[in-house]
């Protein structure tokens, strides 16, 4: 990069965190949809069992979507999209969490197994079951007014990343398979690009069979992958305790001898290790990374609107991360 383009990037710094709290204020202000009735005691002790808090990834992704989307934060509010993508975010965090638990880890689910467990388990005693949050969500899309045709799409591409996940999850991390950063590329566009275009699926609502709403589903899909080598690259010590494949812990095993520093290091200390850490200790590894998530940003369609998605990324990557894991 060229020091007239950081200087640009870093520009629209202020806009992009104003962009995350604008996201938040309107989440926050839309209307609640009356609640399916239950008589789960969590949902009847905690209404906001679905909230989202400001400095979460969900609200980076609402921004996206309406900046990508051009929506107004007025006509978004009038619609159960706040609940939908809340139920959904929260089944898909459940659902990584009860994948990366250590009895499941240890028992080396199989794919049958772990359907089983998703259908009738929960991720641990304070969450609900896994089909108490399908049927919340698919509640909200009731209340959102799809048609059939539009409900339809939106089940089709949940029940296709429920598919894929669970086929990288047996093959990769239940499995004997090497880890491999090309490996961590084929699982990644498997598995984030589907569920970024489900997202903005949801959140374009009654517009996601549009031009403009499947036209911001798959610039959404690529930006979910980029904005994966940053989540990778946050949290490079629990990928590595729990043997996940990441863009970062498959680079690291095409480097043996820096896999082997960075793991020295996570067994010594728990807590984040600081992105210039990683720089210095495992250099390649870094560098070809670095070079990965690039290869995203290029994907990502050249006009003014997708130039801003690509300064907050590259923001993100050179400015924010490494702040966010010295603190």
């Amino acid at each position: 990069m060229s020091i007239i383009e950081r200087i640009q990037d870093l520009s629209s710094l202020p806009r992009q965190i104003r962009f995350q709290k604008e996201a938040y204020k309107a989440y926050r202000q839309t209307v609640q949809i009356p609640s399916r009735t239950t008589s789960d005691p969590i949902l009847l002790d905690m209404p906001t069992f679905y909230e989202h808090r400001e400095n979460t990834p969900l609200m980076s992704v609402i921004a996206v979507w309406q900046h990508l989307s051009g929506t107004s934060w007025s006509e978004w509010q009038a619609t159960a999209g706040k609940q939908a993508i809340s139920v959904l975010y929260a089944l898909i965090n459940d659902y990584d969490d009860f994948i990366d638990s250590p009895a499941a880890r240890n028992q080396r689910l199989s794919s049958t197994e772990i359907q089983h467990g998703w259908r009738l388990g929960k991720a641990s005693e304070n969450r609900l079951p896994f089909r108490e949050m399908v049927h919340d969500l698919l509640w909200t899309f009731d209340q959102m007014g799809l048609s059939v045709k539009e409900k339809q799409y939106m089940v089709k591409k949940l029940a296709f990343l429920k598919k894929v996940a669970l086929e990288e999850t047996v093959r990769w991390e239940y499995g004997n398979e090497a880890f491999s950063l090309q490996s961590a590329k084929i699982v990644r566009e498997r598995t984030c690009r589907p569920f970024g275009e489900l997202t903005a699926a949801v959140l374009n609502g009654k517009n996601c069979l549009t031009e403009r709403g499947i036209e911001t589903e798959r610039t959404m899909g690529t930006w979910f992958i980029a904005a994966q080598v940053l989540e990778d690259l946050l949290d490079v010590e629990e990928d590595i305790r729990q043997h996940n494949l990441s863009f970062v812990t498959g680079a690291l095993h095409d480097y043996p001898e820096e896999l082997t520093n960075i793991s020295n290091i996570v067994t010594r200390k728990s807590g984040r290790i600081p992105i210039l850490q990683i720089k210095s200790m495992a250099p390649d590894t870094y560098h070809v990374v670095e070079k990965a998530f690039h290869e995203y940003l290029k994907q990502l369609p050249h006009d003014g609107k997708n130039q801003f998605l690509v300064a907050t990324l590259r923001n993100t990557f050179y400015v924010l991360l490494p702040i966010k894991t010295m603190v």
